[in-house]
């Protein structure tokens, strides 16, 4: 019963946020309401798809979302802290064209500087990559959108003077519109805030990783190696193209 009345949460608001993307939106390729139970490994996906996920330990379950603990920057590797959802078949591939979107309810509380929500790929991998982030920037928390694709890099950013670290739960989508003006767009809470060129195709092997790096941590500048580790709580998450 608990996950059946959560999901019907999920799903109206996730309907309710649907209505203020693009037209072309496709149907989801994966839902997870981010219920489950103490003692879960499983992240559980209710598309019908089966693309269910490894739940790490660290996780903490709590009623109705799931919480990151924060962890150093500078982080060993930690499988642990992250969820990983195999792809063998390429359901989360990305086409040149079409609608394709990611969205997610967070809530932090701490302005950190890239702490990834949600990824496909990481550093230059054949195929390009989507990584999804809170960023900091000054004394403000800001929400990013970064693709690599077939046709170069695109990135969208909330405005600044806005900080998202204000222990309040925001909507945010990530996503890229249909047609031949295609372009990624960001929205937060029903308003797009942000957009940018279509990156194009992307496809590569990786697993979805979501709340931090699935592979070793990584090497920027003189910044030493970090993992991106997520601090804060998600409640839901879904794809869709």
């Amino acid at each position: 019963m608990k996950r059946l009345l959560v999901t019907a949460t999920a799903t109206a608001i996730l309907a309710a946020a649907a209505m203020q993307l693009p037209a072309g939106a496709a149907s989801p390729i994966a839902s997870y309401s981010m219920d489950e139970s103490k003692t879960s490994t499983v992240l559980h996906d209710s598309s019908g798809n089966g693309l269910n996920g490894e739940l790490g330990d660290e996780i903490i379950r709590k009623k109705n979302f799931l919480h990151f603990p924060k962890l150093p920057f500078h982080e060993p590797l930690d499988p642990a802290h992250i969820i990983k959802i195999p792809d063998p078949d390429g359901m989360f591939d990305i086409p040149a064209t079409g609608a394709f979107s990611v969205t997610w309810k967070q809530r932090t509380t701490k302005n950190l500087r890239f702490r990834n929500v949600v990824q496909k790929g990481q550093g230059s991998p054949a195929g390009g990559m989507f990584k999804f982030r809170n960023i900091r920037d000054g004394k403000d928390s800001r929400i990013q959108c970064f693709w690599r694709g077939s046709k170069g890099g695109a990135i969208t950013t909330s405005p600044a003077g806005k900080d998202y670290s204000d222990g309040k739960w925001h909507v945010v989508t990530c996503g890229r519109s249909n047609g031949p003006a295609s372009r990624v767009y960001m929205t937060i809470d029903g308003r797009r805030v942000a957009t940018d060129s279509n990156p194009g195709a992307i496809a590569n092997t990786w697993p979805v990783s979501i709340g931090g790096n699935v592979a070793a941590c990584e090497t920027v500048g003189d910044d030493g190696r970090h993992c991106n580790y997520f601090f804060g709580d998600l409640a839901y998450m879904e794809f869709n193209k």
